[in-house]
């Protein structure tokens, strides 16, 4: 039949061609399978819809994609040519992006197999401008550019990019490449199973390109009269390896396919069958339909037409699949889909408003005459007082006439109940009404205040005059437009309600009052007619803030506090009986700075010189901070410090300072402890008394740097008395640079070397061995050596004001170094712990009573402001001697901006574990430098972390080489790391091998700066140079160093291991 009616047909009309098969009521396709030898083109009729569908080879989009090279950290372009009625895809290496060898590349991929296309959809790239636009253009093709950041323009060829990099990846991860050839004919492969596996309608894209499926020898879903087993068997290894990148290929599209599948089948929502019955109350979902105006509408103007459920409606009939409602009045013809049944509440008012309107009925029917309402605004008000507002401060607000009921207030969040004048009722009253009698007098009130009076029903109390919202201007003149644009005009009563309240004026609300506090009167000073002067300040700053949210909250969550510092005191905090002991720190510490030489005390006559005088100078406020200095041993009290700081965010060149200085590493640490024991030297602390306050003295550009006293003054000075900074301070941005360039230039004239690979590390080094080490973490050291060492650490001392410096053996308890603990046992090994900040300074994260039973719920601000907090503890104490804590700060880390309670629950348990053993410690032990190997443990959990990542970990060993033999060896942990794999992988053994090589470069790291300190005729430049001839140091080639050679690699990922092995 439809062959016929074709042929019949002079002209293939679309529209006739459908209304002649319109008796059909389906959807008809005439597609390539059917014979029509005189229609070139495909129709495709659906209801009232009709499209064409291009054929193969007339539009063809292109684009650039970079896939990873030879070196997976590096990429290489390739054009990516996509044609847009058959979906088939070609794909070919880029060695630039060149316009020109870009069109040339073009030109030897699709144009030499499929021709030129007649439209060529690109983007804006600078690939396909200039000579490619030109050339395509004379060999005949249109090119149709895509418009700035808009790539969903060209979807599909933007899909198939997207689709073909992530399959090319998945099969690079599943074999080996080691060529560019075998990348090439890895993408050819790609390429081959998305046109051969990719299915639209029962046909792939290559049979609706060519017409067929292209040959594949030696698969066994090829047809071919070759023995497929047969093949493979006598295939020599180049056509061995180009079916293990087939192999791969094809496995990965599969994958992905199967991934997308399963993916949009769990995340289909199943359609359930909701049965309808006669008398049934329902609600509808409809589209308010907009009423035709003459003039344009806002989108503001919109916003009170969104579809939204209409009802309640009763169901009369069920005629599948529609239903016939009984809807105000109307009968409608609902779908199914767009019903629901009543609620419990709807289904409850709607009984009460029946009820409702029965009396309301059987009452309007034992009335002879009806009316519309019953005015009440005559009788008494109830006899409790009713709270009285002042509105002189509303001018526009109508004056209340004597014996006179209040008018109604307009409400404006109610647009429906706007007053209207009683003339443009949209009904008549059946009943005669009494109007009211109007006292007359020259203060009666205007008709034009009367007008807007509404008379209110009897169920509805007539409200008190009350103040209207304000409005601002610019929201006021808003309004008043979009009422114009909406038809209402001057003299309609919306607009005129709008105008109305555009007059009122907000009530004043200052953010600062005057004061009649006298301790809150404080002086002030200007310049002006070439003098100082004084005024005093009698205002004191309105806390008045609003905070819109849309759930409860807690406003201390949202208030700027002063940000408080370890421990620190601010002065309102201190007691009265407190202050003489703060006092006696206070003076203290301003006698350390003096004695430093730091600063020159300016008299009162030089203070008020240079503050009057006509150069001006940059005067730095200062403040004395106040904190418990927590003791270095657990168990002990805190001890009052003092410390006096300048304001450095108010020096006028703190963006012109160089305030870079470098910290102590955690990994660099480990190696020192690991260098003393091996080598048996004592080790040392020492911390420098006011360190910065010893540095060089400061050089400015803009002249001498004045500073103020802090509040509160100091003991035996004026108040308005000046200080002059010659040397480093602590507060100034430059003061840690300042000092680290001091201590740097004494250290090294004392003969010692800077580490190149740490600068805070220096050491001292004979013709045969190493002599001493002083390890440098702003102003405190750590420091080891032989006698020659102690000698030159004397002479440091001599030269810097030492606060203690104390032997690490010597003491029973331990020496704090920088948060630790450190001891040092007879037999010169180390024991480092975190037993203080674990027992007095970690705490959980306080949980609200019944939270434990919502894991699922989202954490609130307070929990959140405790569970940053407590990660931040995690954070440094994993970094400093606790390895076990740094996967949960990790994870936990990872779950914000919104954690969950589960989340919070998890960190508390991480918490509560270290707590339950805060002895730990970590062991530096003593190995003979002879029988010394080095090692890294790594270890990955596959999409554990947030958001599909995965968690990896490493440790850098040192241990006794009979380790490798079986042997039960002393063994050290260096350095350690347990964090999120920044790259979403696909499988365990990506990430095992991704965080194995993180864990071989710490172990390269390591073994340098080892090296680097007991080799005295070590050369960085030469160990660079063996690092570059090895890929995997640690599985020691014959190029590799010594040192790397009897280094030890333990993984548990077996796939890697066995991947080893066949590679050897």
């Amino acid at each position: 039949v439809v062959h016929d009616i074709h042929y019949k047909l002079p002209e293939f009309d679309p529209k006739r061609w459908h209304s002649s098969c319109e008796w059909q009521g389906q959807r008809i396709v005439i597609s390539y399978g059917f014979p029509l030898p005189q229609q070139k083109k495909m129709y495709m009729f659906d209801g009232t819809a009709s499209a064409c569908i291009g054929e193969e080879g007339k539009v063809v989009g292109v684009d650039v994609i970079y896939l990873p090279a030879l070196n997976p950290r590096e990429s290489f372009p390739a054009p990516n040519m996509v044609d847009w009625g058959t979906g088939f895809q070609m794909v070919e290496r880029l060695k630039n992006v060149e316009a020109d060898h870009s069109w040339r590349t073009f030109l030897r991929t699709w144009g030499r197999t499929f021709g030129i296309p007649e439209v060529l959809v690109a983007d804006l790239g600078g690939e396909f401008r200039g000579k490619f636009a030109e050339v395509a253009a004379q060999a005949g093709a249109l090119m149709r550019r895509t418009a700035a950041r808009s790539p969903w323009q060209a979807g599909k060829t933007e899909r198939a990019g997207a689709h073909f990099k992530h399959v090319y990846e998945r099969a690079r991860d599943a074999t080996h490449v080691c060529s560019w050839e075998e990348i090439k004919s890895l993408l050819y492969e790609v390429e081959s199973s998305r046109n051969r596996f990719g299915n639209r309608s029962g046909y792939s894209s290559m049979q609706r390109q060519i017409g067929h499926n292209l040959r594949l020898p030696g698969s066994l879903l090829s047809d071919d009269p070759l023995d497929p087993h047969l093949m493979v068997q006598s295939a020599g290894d180049e056509m061995t390896r180009l079916l293990e990148l087939r192999k791969a290929a094809q496995e990965a599209y599969i994958r992905s396919q199967t991934e997308t599948a399963l993916s949009r089948a769990k995340n289909a929502s199943n359609r359930v069958t909701i049965e309808f019955h006669p008398g049934d109350t329902v609600y509808a979902y409809r589209q308010p339909k907009e009423r035709k105006r003459r003039h344009a509408m806002t989108p503001e103007s919109h916003e009170g037409r969104k579809p939204c459920w209409v009802g309640p409606g009763l169901v009369l009939a069920v005629e599948k699949p529609s239903l016939w409602v009984s809807m105000k009045g109307e009968l409608w013809k609902v779908s199914m889909e767009q019903c629901r049944h009543a609620t419990s509440e709807e289904q409850v008012s709607k009984e009460m408003l029946a009820g409702e309107m029965e009396a309301l009925r059987e009452e309007l029917g034992q009335r002879a005459t009806k009316r519309t309402f019953r005015d009440m605004t005559g009788e008494a008000t109830p006899e409790e007082d009713l709270p009285q507002q002042d509105l002189s401060s509303y001018p526009s607000a109508p004056q209340q006439l004597a014996g006179e009921p209040a008018a109604a207030r307009p409400r404006l969040d109610d647009p429906g109940r706007v007053p209207i004048p009683d003339n443009e009722m949209d009904y008549s009253p059946d009943g005669e009404e009494q109007p009211h009698e109007l006292p007359e007098g020259p203060e009666a009130q205007p008709p034009e205040a009367r007008q807007f009076e509404r008379r209110r029903t009897e169920s509805e109390p007539e409200p008190i005059p009350t103040p209207r919202n304000p409005m601002d201007p610019m929201t006021a003149r808003t309004v008043i437009r979009n009422e114009q644009l909406d038809g209402n005009f001057r003299g309609t009563p919306t607009y005129d309600a709008a105008r109305r309240l555009a007059e009122h004026r907000p009530m004043s609300s200052p953010y600062f009052t005057e004061t009649t506090k006298e301790d809150q009167i404080s002086p002030w000073f200007y310049y002006e007619d070439g003098r100082w002067k004084q005024e005093y300040d009698c205002w004191e700053f309105v806390n008045r803030f609003t905070v819109f949210s849309n759930k409860p909250i807690k406003l201390e969550n949202y208030m700027a506090q002063k940000p408080r510092g370890q421990g620190e005191v601010f002065e309102h905090e201190i007691k009265g009986e407190e202050w003489a002991e703060w006092r006696k720190t206070d003076s203290a510490e301003w006698k350390k700075v003096a004695d430093t030489g730091a600063i020159r005390v300016l008299s009162l006559e030089e203070s008020m010189k240079v503050r009057n005088g006509d150069q001006r100078h940059p005067i730095i406020p200062s403040r004395m901070v106040r904190r418990w200095k927590p003791a270095e041993q657990p168990g002990q009290p805190p001890t009052r410090k003092s410390r006096w700081c300048l304001r450095g965010d108010r020096d006028p060149d703190l963006l012109e300072l160089d305030r870079h200085a470098s910290t102590l590493t955690n990994t660099s640490f480990g190696v020192l402890l690991q260098v003393a024991a091996n080598m048996k030297y004592k080790a040392a602390v020492g911390d420098l008394k006011n360190a910065f306050c010893q540095s060089l003295p400061l050089t400015r550009k803009k002249g001498a740097l004045y500073a103020s006293l802090p509040k509160g003054g100091i003991d035996g000075l004026h108040e308005e008395q000046l200080v002059e900074i010659i040397a480093g301070v602590y507060g100034l941005g430059d003061s840690p640079k300042l000092w680290r360039r001091t201590l740097r230039e004494a250290i090294l004239g004392l003969g010692y070397k800077e580490s190149v690979l740490d600068p805070t590390v220096y050491f001292l080094q004979s013709p045969s061995k190493l002599e001493g080490a002083i390890a440098v973490e702003v102003d405190d050291l750590f420091t080891f050596g032989s006698e020659i060492h102690e000698t030159k650490m004397k002479l440091l001392q001599q030269k810097f004001q030492f606060e203690k410096y104390e032997d690490v053996m010597q003491s029973k308890d331990g020496v704090g170094f920088n948060g630790r603990r450190i001891h040092q046992t007879e037999n010169y090994e180390f024991k480092v712990d975190m037993h203080k900040f674990v027992t007095e300074r970690l705490s959980p994260v306080q949980l609200s009573k019944g939270r434990r039973s919502e894991p699922k719920a989202l954490a609130n601000d307070s929990e959140i402001n405790q569970m940053r907090a407590v990660i931040g503890a995690l954070n440094w104490l994993s970094k400093e001697g606790r390895p076990d804590a740094a996967a949960a700060a990790s994870l936990g880390q990872s779950t914000f901006p919104k954690p969950i309670v589960q989340d919070i629950l998890d960190v508390n348990l991480a918490v509560k574990m270290l707590k339950e053993k805060p002895e730990l410690t970590i062991r530096i032990r003593s190995i003979e430098l002879s029988k010394l190997a080095w090692g890294v443990i790594s270890d990955a959990s596959f999409g554990n972390a947030h958001a599909g990542h995965s968690q990896g970990a490493y440790a850098v060993l040192a241990f006794d080489e009979k380790l490798k033999e079986g042997y039960r060896v002393p063994c050290s942990m260096i350095s350690w790391r347990s964090g999120r794999i920044q790259k979403v992988v696909n499988s365990t053994l990506a990430a095992e091998t991704q965080s194995l090589s993180k864990g071989l470069g710490e172990l390269s790291w390591v073994v340098t700066l080892f090296n680097e300190l007991t080799d005295v005729n070590f050369e960085l430049v030469d160990w660079e140079k063996r690092l570059k001839d090895n890929r995997v140091l640690a599985m020691a080639p014959d190029t590799s160093s010594e040192g790397l050679k009897s280094s030890l690699c333990i993984i548990d990922a077996k796939e890697k291991y066995d991947g080893y092995l066949i590679h050897k």
